[in-house]
């Protein structure tokens, strides 16, 4: 059993005591309501066990999508428990007025409530609604002739889950291609596990257009490994040579830990793309000095890796990079906005979870997107929309 096991088993038992108090306390009440509690939590463990219990690594997309609905189903019906208990269970404490008892669960009872609408917002409307994010980066290394480029980045698409369906993703082409990108960036996951989840998507995607192109990079989803191939040299192929023909089929250009300079008015910039990082399966490597071995020339240079840990290697750091861009992070599909700040469980795990980061000096800049496609679960839950973002390029002063 594998640390990631742990918290969802950490997570499985405050589930299950929290079902434990809420039938205890239903039927000292004498309620009616206990049995049917209890026989709505045995189906909802039911359905984990099937959904934790179906080889992932080995079924159908159709398979997979249903699974995913299944995880759903059991976590957004356990918030909705613990959230309502955990208010109702102030009620409990000590002794307190009538109406401040009556109060507390009246509250415990909407929050119930309101979490059970956010859950099915998250799933079947947030998922579909796109946010064009607009970011000015200034630079003194940038070139005159590249003041006012326009990069546009999209990330995550994770083709898999919509098991074919292609409104969303056309809509998402069309918003995207109405920009006029100068460069159109993709920074990986394009699949889930299989290179043929992007075949009925393929007549959409080959309509993005951009003056200096289209390029890319493989994200963790795309290297093979999420899928079990009978060999390594077939899972290497998959995530490999296959991928990279099926993506410059759709007119893209993979840059799989490759560079190439972008000309205007005489003067250029460097566009590099690095693989690695990315958690499971691909390991951390994604180093730039091998990949760009100049790199500490004066040349501006945009970076495309998939994840952001690269910011944060010792390596990369102490080279000259004007702009990464990254994704992967998805911010976990949840971000809340509180008093005027963000919030995501995706910033326990990542210092750059979504958004814009500059270092102290001003010069060096991250960018994280926070994906268009779903995996795990299949929702978007608080401000988490489907991100597309418009980088405009300005020489400063």
């Amino acid at each position: 059993m594998t640390l990631y096991w742990i918290p969802g088993l950490i997570a499985i038992v405050i589930v299950g005591l929290a079902d434990w108090v809420i039938f205890k306390r239903l039927k000292r009440a004498g309620c009616t309501w206990a049995r049917v509690h209890a026989g709505a939590a045995l189906c909802l463990y039911a359905l984990l066990a099937v959904a934790v219990s179906l080889p992932s690594h080995r079924c159908t997309n159709a398979v997979l999508v249903a699974q995913m609905w299944m995880l759903y189903i059991f976590f957004a019906m356990s918030v909705c428990k613990l959230l309502t208990l955990g208010i109702y269970s102030l009620s409990w404490i000590g002794r307190q007025p009538r109406w401040l008892k009556t109060a507390l669960r009246v509250v415990a009872a909407a929050a119930g409530v309101a979490a059970v609408v956010e859950c099915g917002v998250g799933a079947w409307v947030t998922p579909y609604r796109t946010q064009v994010t607009r970011v000015t980066i200034e630079s003194d290394r940038l070139p005159a002739a590249f003041d006012g480029y326009r990069v546009v980045q999209f990330s995550d698409l994770h083709l898999g889950t919509y098991n074919g369906d292609t409104r969303f993703v056309s809509r998402c082409v069309d918003q995207i291609n109405s920009l006029h990108p100068d460069l159109l960036c993709f920074t990986g996951d394009i699949e889930n596990r299989l290179n043929s989840e992007v075949l009925p998507f393929k007549h959409i995607l080959s309509r993005l257009h951009a003056r200096d192109g289209v390029w890319a990079v493989r994200g963790n989803h795309d290297v093979g490994g999420y899928y079990d191939w009978p060999t390594k040299h077939i899972t290497d192929y998959q995530g490999g040579i296959a991928l990279t023909r099926m993506e410059e089929s759709l007119g893209w250009t993979m840059l799989n830990n490759r560079y190439r300079y972008l000309s205007r008015g005489g003067s250029k910039i460097a566009l590099i793309g690095l693989d690695g990082y990315g958690g499971l399966p691909i390991p951390p490597d994604g180093n730039l000095g091998k990949v760009y071995p100049a790199h500490r020339d004066s040349v501006f240079k945009i970076v495309l890796h998939h994840s952001p840990e690269l910011w944060n290697d010792a390596f990369n750091r102490a080279t000259r990079v004007d702009l990464i861009l990254c994704g992967h992070t998805h911010a976990m599909q949840m971000i809340f906005d509180i008093m005027g700040h963000r919030f995501s469980p995706a910033m326990f795990q990542y210092p750059q979870w979504g958004g814009l980061y500059t270092d102290g000096g001003g010069q060096r800049h991250i960018y994280v997107n926070t994906g268009l496609g779903q995996v795990g679960i299949p929702a978007r839950l608080g401000s988490a929309v489907p991100e597309i973002t418009l980088i405009t390029l300005r020489r400063k002063p």
